[in-house]
């Protein structure tokens, strides 16, 4: 069923109305140390500069398996100087 004009999902929102887009921050850890983070700094390259001051993704490979993969995330999540949204 097509909703009728002026009404539907949008039709709270005010037009022309600005809002600040919060950057969101991305840690990625990954076992391998090359072709994981290869891969996903490709996905960052792939955002582009438009979206570089909306999301910003930190790669670290580690080499670990499993249980010291995850150590190792909270770990650097922990004492990190910059937070993260996402892990």
């Amino acid at each position: 069923m097509a909703a009728k004009k002026g009404k539907g999902w949008r039709s709270g929102r005010r037009e022309g109305r600005s809002r600040m887009v919060q950057m969101t921050r991305h840690l990625v850890v990954s076992e391998g140390k090359e072709t994981e983070p290869r891969y996903f700094e490709g996905v960052r390259a792939a955002l582009g500069a438009a979206n570089g001051r909306k999301v910003a993704i930190l790669v670290k490979g580690t080499g670990k398996h499993t249980l010291d993969l995850l150590d190792f995330a909270v770990e650097h999540c922990r004492y990190a100087p910059e937070t993260f949204d996402h892990v």
